[in-house]
Parts: C-alpha cells; structure tokens; sequence
C-alpha cells in the first residue's frame, strides 16, 4: 500500500498526466517541415548520419505511417528526458520537488512552442534530449563519484555529435566534469581511461561519419558541409584583392567565381546600405550568402564531375583549404563580425557578463567548498559560452543554435534560492 501511496503522489500525477495530454495534442498535430528537413529524409550526403538514420529506421518499422511515429517518439524521448534531468536534480542537489516541477516546466517549452521539437522534422529534436540526459548523468557521476554515469554520458555525446556536430563542445565539458570529480585522482589509471574516452570522440565520431557516407553514397568522407560553414563570414568581408592570397590557381579562379556571385547579388559588407547595422544585415542575408551562393553556386564551380555529390565534396575540401588565408587577411573585419555575432548568442553583452560572473563566483565557491551545486553551474555556464562560442563562428547566431541552453539561468536562479532558503532556516 505504501508503495501505491507513493507511486501516486502528486508530482508523479502531475508528469504522468501533463504527458498524455502533450501526447494527446500531438498526434492530432501534422509535422513541421523546412527546407533542410527533406535533405534528411533523403538522407543527402551534406547531412550528418545521426538524424538521417533515425529517420530511416521510423520509415522501415512503421511504412506510411512513419511520420506520425517520428511525432510520438521526439515527443517521448523529449518528455521524458526532461524529466530524467529534473529528477537527477532532486536526487543529487536536493532540488524541491515543485521547484523542479517550475524548472520542468521551462525544459519542456520548446517541446510545444517556439522550436516546437516534437513536430519538427530537424535533428533538434532529438539533440535537445540527449543533450539534457548528458547534464543528468554527468551530475549522477560528479555526486556518486562513480565512472559508470561518465561513461553512458560519453556514449550518448557519441550518438549526439553524429546527430549534429555542433555539439563538439560537450567534449569540453565532459573533461571539466570528470576533472572536477576526480582531481585528486588524475593518475589513476581507470580515470586516465575515462579521460581518453573523451578525448578520442571526435576521432570515432568522424570514423562513423565517414563510414556511414562510405556506405550510403560510396565516399569515404565526413559530412561535407563544415567548409561553407566557416567560410561564410571570412567571404562576407573579403576584398577583391584578397584574389592574391591565394597562390593555388584553382583556389584564386574559386575565389574570383565565388566574389563576383555575392558582389552581383549584392551581399558583400562593403554593399551593406549605411542605414542598415552589418550584423543585422548578416543575419537577414546568411542564407543567401552560404546555402544559395557558397553551396548551390559553388557546386557549380566545378563543371567536370558529373555526379553532385563529387562537386559537394570538392566544394566543402576548397573552402576548408581557403579559410585560414582569407580569415588571417580579414582578421580585423572577421573578429569585429564574430563578436557580434557572439554577443548576440546572449541577446545583451549584459546578460553575457552576467553569465561570466555567475562562473567566476561558482568556481570561487567550488574551490572553498567542493560541492555539486557549485560543479553544476560551472559546468552549465560553460556549456553555454561554448556552445555559443562555436556556433558565432560557423553560423549566424540564432534561437535554432542557442535554445538548448534557455533553462539554466532558471535552473541556476531556483538552485541558488533554494540554498538560500535553506541556509537561513540553519542560521
């Protein structure tokens, strides 16, 4: 009866009954699809493995009806995951349980609203709750101390980074935390071990990658997109005469081709109307200047392969080769855009400071008290600078890249006064 009492209780009501109303609205709800959602179901070479497989896998078991499959599995892992962070709060900080139900609350918004994660047909959806369970299982490992919550986070990045590569920034964190947790025990071998588990993902994540394109599409690289990526805003800033930069013949003809297609388009930063901010300008344009010129015009640079997925290859190995010079000959015009384009990760240089303080003050009480609550933020805030940090350079700044990250100020805000509470009833 006990047990009964206790598998009942409010809070377990509560989750159990907001999940089947979330899972009552969306299978009355249809998919959301972007352009970039159909590159996934057609598993295109210029998509990471991860999401595309996902997706195959719902086709085959469920046939026509995989789409509503997709739908009510996003939005189960989702909830659920959600729920495995909130309650690895409770267990390990000691969180309240209705302070947890407000946090629980917040986790779940971009279920629903905004990125509406479980209609969208994008690899966001399942990124955001693997990404959540890494958190849970890295503050299991950090307060019990044991290696096997570690090693299960390192599994789950593993299958993350292969969903979007975006997340090589948890690899960072994952050192930070194993750190914190076994600093007294760096030269233990079975830590040494953790340590190198870590450190080798981006190896065996780019060896899947490229196996997994080796039997699809019969080429044996990664996903070929990381080129334009980067590549975008050193063009963005590029003078004519940055031509002489490149001693490559086949590099200076690219660069000339490409130059002149975004100066007739007009979206180069010397074309950039006086009344119009250039980051502002950048973001309405990015699309444009990376997806429709760098990609659709650069493929077409190279006129001799036949196969598309050739000239995919080729173009993402010369952009990859050009960015360095082009960055290094712009580097004052490319660090004023990327600053911008990484403060706006935090809306306000203000709530970028904010976030600073809040990680300097943690690892200032980490080092005095040697407490989880204290490791946790740490480890949030820096996931969040890092994330923001990565993406400013590749992308432009926006919700899609940085709403992972929109529940710890919350998460940080009702820790903190939950221990202030509980520090004035000692007192």
């Amino acid at each position: 009866m006990k047990r009964a009492v206790k598998y009942l209780s409010l809070p377990s009501v509560l989750y159990t009954s907001l999940f089947f109303l979330g899972l009552l609205f969306v299978v009355q709800s249809s998919p959301v699809f972007y352009p970039d959602s159909y590159s996934y179901l057609k598993m295109d070479l210029s998509r990471s493995p991860g999401y595309s497989c996902f997706l195959a896998l719902c086709s085959f078991i469920f046939g026509s009806y995989f789409l509503s499959a997709v739908l009510v599995l996003q939005y189960s892992i989702n909830f659920w995951s959600v729920r495995f962070l909130s309650l690895s709060l409770e267990k390990n900080i000691h969180l309240n349980k209705w302070l947890s139900w407000m946090l629980f609350l917040v986790m779940i918004h971009p279920i629903f609203k905004g990125v509406r994660l479980a209609q969208l047909i994008l690899s966001e959806s399942l990124a955001y709750p693997m990404y959540l369970l890494i958190f849970g299982l890295l503050l299991q490992g950090m307060k019990t101390q044991k290696k096997n919550p570690f090693y299960q986070a390192v599994g789950i990045a593993f299958i993350l980074i292969l969903v979007r590569g975006q997340f090589l920034f948890v690899i960072p964190v994952m050192l930070l935390a194993v750190l914190i947790t076994y600093y007294k025990q760096w030269r233990d071998a079975k830590v040494i071990l953790l340590f190198l588990s870590i450190i080798t993902l981006p190896l065996f994540t780019n060896l899947t990658d490229m196996g997994y394109h080796k039997f699809k599409h019969g080429y044996s690289v990664s996903t070929p997109w990381t080129g334009i990526q980067i590549i975008t805003m050193p063009f963005f800033v590029a003078d004519k005469s940055d031509t002489q930069i490149f001693e490559n013949q086949t590099q200076r003809q690219y660069f000339n081709y490409i130059y002149q297609k975004l100066e007739q388009k007009k979206l180069l930063l010397y074309q950039v109307p006086k009344n119009v901010k250039p980051m502002d300008f950048y973001y309405q344009q990015y699309v444009y200047i990376c997806n429709r010129t760098l990609h659709r015009d650069g493929v077409q640079f190279f006129n001799q392969p036949e196969d598309m997925n050739k000239k995919i290859i080729a173009n993402n190995q010369i952009t990859m080769a050009m960015t360095w010079a082009l960055l290094k000959d712009n580097f004052s015009k490319w660090k004023k855009m990327y600053a911008e384009n990484f403060m706006s990760g935090f809306d306000t240089s203000k709530y970028f400071l904010l976030h600073l303080f809040i990680f300097v003050l943690a690892t200032y009480n980490w080092f005095h008290k040697k407490d989880v609550l204290s490791a946790f933020i740490i480890l949030t805030v820096w996931a969040t600078i890092l994330n923001v940090a990565l993406v400013a350079a590749a992308e432009a700044v926006i919700q899609r890249y940085t709403f992972y990250n929109q529940w710890i100020l919350v998460a940080i805000v009702l820790l903190l006064f939950q221990n202030l509470i509980e520090q004035k009833k000692y007192d």
